[in-house]
């Protein structure tokens, strides 16, 4: 009798059960007993191609947690799993699941198809002919396979983690290369479509991330970069603590920076060069390593006129509690980010620095003058609604030593991306 049980792992936990001249039946995650239950049958069902040492299916079901007797805790564990495949319509349990000399396997005149081998095949068939037909059917064929990560249930299971960060790693991988394929099929709409499902299961990855960048430059949507880019410097931020790394930020001064073609007109490159008054006044507020470069540059400046300028970070603090949360986070920092652009100088640089810092560059200013402008700002935000769950500590320092290595005068490291 041609019996076939279909295993789904990717995006959840399910059986089905198809006999020759029976119904398909299945077993639903909900339906598969107690968490450890679960994971017994996971186990059997990822490894079936082998036999299984009784030893391993302990170390992956207990661990290290204390238990008297393991072996008779298996063996009701065997006995339940096979009650509930008898009751998908498996005609004897345990001839389906064997239990033989120390150690577990499936009746092997039992066909089993594990979405993940599925996904193997069809993965190697897209690399065997990327820009064929065939070979983008398949990959169109695993992209909707992927129903989402390996057992997301399992989470907490150490067993479960190896592949599910591999599968995970070479979906993206796939999603990458399949758009890259298109691309160079000249299908922009399709690179694009399958390029945001990349981002939009890990969308902290940098490189689908600079991938999608690249399609939407290719495509003419040269303002929507832009705000892709501005929009995944604020979730990094806000999220992580980070942000965008060098290769990110110099693919966006790359595909944002003006065309090749000779310009003679010294107007018109200043005005490219400067671009148009958007009416935004006081203080300059750039990314991390833009600000970075401003430093090096007016530390070069000043070691030779002499001009001083501060360097100062404010941090802020919980009134409360040992951390502020994430709703109250992104309160108080967009509220910081408001009184510093608008009571300090328009000659003033900021960035956001971590989670909970700015840093502030201030030329021309005397230590004195720096503390009194960096507590208008602390005034202002005392003004806000956010004064009742956060307090903002600040300090200062000439920055003509720190042309190198900035935060290192401050005694801690930037919470930024590095390659």
């Amino acid at each position: 009798m041609d019996c076939t049980l279909y295993v789904k792992t990717l995006g959840g936990f399910s059986l089905r059960y198809s006999h020759l001249g029976g119904p398909k039946t299945e077993l639903s995650e909900q339906d598969s007993g107690s968490e450890r239950q679960q994971a017994f049958l996971q186990y059997l069902c990822v490894s079936h191609q082998r036999r299984i040492p009784q030893e391993e299916i302990i170390d992956v079901l207990w661990g290290d947690d204390e238990i008297s007797n393991p072996t008779n805790s298996l063996k009701t564990l065997l006995h339940r799993t096979r009650l509930a495949l008898e009751r998908m319509g498996f005609p004897d349990g345990k001839k389906t699941l064997v239990c033989r000399r120390g150690s577990y396997t499936w009746d092997p005149e039992l066909i089993i198809q594990v979405d993940l081998e599925e996904f193997d095949t069809l993965c190697a068939r897209f690399d065997a002919g990327r820009t064929g037909e065939e070979g983008l059917t398949a990959a169109w064929q695993a992209l909707e396979l992927y129903q989402g990560d390996f057992l997301p249930q399992a989470a907490a299971s150490l067993w479960a983690l190896s592949p599910r960060t591999y599968y995970h790693s070479k979906y993206l991988r796939l999603c990458c290369d399949t758009a890259n394929a298109l691309w160079q099929m000249e299908r922009l709409p399709e690179a694009i479509e399958i390029c945001r499902r990349a981002t939009d299961m890990d969308p902290y990855d940098e490189g689908c991330q600079m991938l999608m960048m690249r399609l939407l430059h290719a495509s003419g949507a040269k303002q929507v970069v832009a705000q892709y880019y501005n929009n995944m410097s604020a979730l990094l931020m806000s999220q992580l603590g980070v942000s965008p790394s060098q290769e990110m930020t110099a693919l966006y001064h790359e595909l944002n920076a003006p065309e090749q073609s000779q310009e003679l007109d010294l107007r018109t490159i200043r005005s490219i060069v400067l671009g148009e008054d958007t009416g935004e006044r006081g203080a300059y507020c750039c990314d991390y390593y833009i600000f970075q470069n401003i430093c090096r540059l007016l530390a070069r400046a000043t070691a030779r006129s002499g001009q001083i300028v501060q360097l100062g970070v404010i941090t802020l603090f919980p009134l409360r509690g040992d951390q502020l949360s994430l709703s109250q986070r992104t309160a108080a920092m967009g509220d910081m980010k408001t009184v510093i652009q608008s009571n300090l100088r328009s000659g003033d640089i900021f960035t956001q620095f971590s989670l909970t810092q700015y840093l502030l560059l201030l030329p021309k200013a005397s230590h004195e003058n720096g503390s009194m402008a960096v507590n208008r700002v602390l005034e202002a935000f005392g003004k806000t609604k956010s004064r009742v769950i956060a307090k903002p500590q600040f300090n200062l320092l000439p920055a003509l030593s720190l042309e190198h290595q900035l935060p290192a005068a401050f005694g801690f490291r930037p919470m930024v991306a590095r390659s």
